[in-house]
């Protein structure tokens, strides 16, 4: 107990804000000297609905001054950005990388939720049967998506090229799933436009991510458009553009007449204010705005 207190003295706390698909599930304050990461009962910190993730599949401990972070071994890996690490000293506002989970490690806040409560570690989780572990990972659920489902993508006999592991390969890993190279690396892709702000499109079985990084943002069917909009005008080229101005986003109307555009579907006539999860249309194609993690 004593060297829990002292160790408490000298951390400067921190949490770590919990993001699954880049909506905060949780938000927690490492406040014991050893915290799990992965999925169920045996981890501090737990991951659900996350088979990428392993039950013990990453360690955060408090090693001098700092907290470090320890990938566990499991198949999928542990990310920084877009660095898969192996071992490595946090420092602020670092996003570590599960999956489609992201935790970013930051100064505490009176809101992030204790550990000392924490489940030990030694109760057994029950374990999933084979049935459960079945898993085919879908593109994130967005309400106001009303794509056309591609049929091929719900055939239940279509091989997913993924692998259930054996569950004596990894110990603490069984029951995860392996994702190859490719999956990880567009999962970290995601992620980091998810950290900054984006636009999100639907497409007819996926929803693409499309950066903000380029200012002003032009959407519009002339050749320097950074959006291109399907089809040909002659008149109104350039439909929309998106800027910041004073720390906000704004969505100027570039061609009323000629290319409308509404925003939650009232009308745009020149300029507006952009919130978070606005759905944009123009011309049919829609969009929805998101600040992003840092926004």
């Amino acid at each position: 107990m004593q060297f829990l207190k002292d160790w408490g003295d000298l951390m400067v706390m921190k949490q770590l804000t919990v993001r699954f698909n880049g909506k905060v599930q949780k938000v927690y304050l490492l406040d014991i000297p050893k915290i799990v990461i992965g999925r169920g009962a045996a981890a501090q910190i737990s991951l659900e609905n996350n088979p990428f993730v392993s039950r013990q599949h990453a360690v955060i401990t408090f090693e001098g001054a700092t907290h470090v972070l320890q990938d566990m071994g499991g198949p999928n890996g542990t990310f920084i950005g877009e660095k898969r690490v192996r071992v490595h000293p946090l420092m602020c506002d670092e996003r570590i990388l599960l999956g489609k989970h992201s935790l970013c490690y930051e100064d505490a806040t009176p809101q992030a939720e204790s550990l000392k409560g924490a489940l030990s570690g030694n109760d057994t989780p029950e374990e999933p049967t084979a049935e459960q572990t079945t898993f085919e990972p879908n593109e994130e659920e967005e309400p106001w998506q009303k794509a056309v489902p591609n049929p091929a993508s719900k055939s239940p006999n279509r091989p997913t090229g993924r692998i259930l592991l054996d569950p004596n390969a990894f110990g603490d890993a069984a029951t995860t799933v392996a994702a190859s190279k490719d999956e990880l690396d567009e999962m970290v892709r995601k992620m980091t436009i998810r950290a900054e702000p984006y636009l999100s499109v639907p497409r007819e079985d996926r929803i693409q991510l499309i950066p903000l990084d380029v200012l002003p943002f032009e959407i519009g069917w002339a050749s320097t458009s950074n959006f291109h909009l399907n089809g040909t005008k002659w008149f109104g080229k350039q439909a929309a553009r998106i800027e910041k101005q004073h720390g906000s986003w704004y969505l100027v109307s570039l061609s009323p007449t000629w290319s409308p555009v509404e925003v939650a579907g009232t009308r745009l006539k020149k300029k507006r204010k952009l919130s978070p999860d606005v759905t944009i249309t123009i011309r049919g194609q829609r969009f929805r705005f998101n600040p992003g993690e840092r926004g």
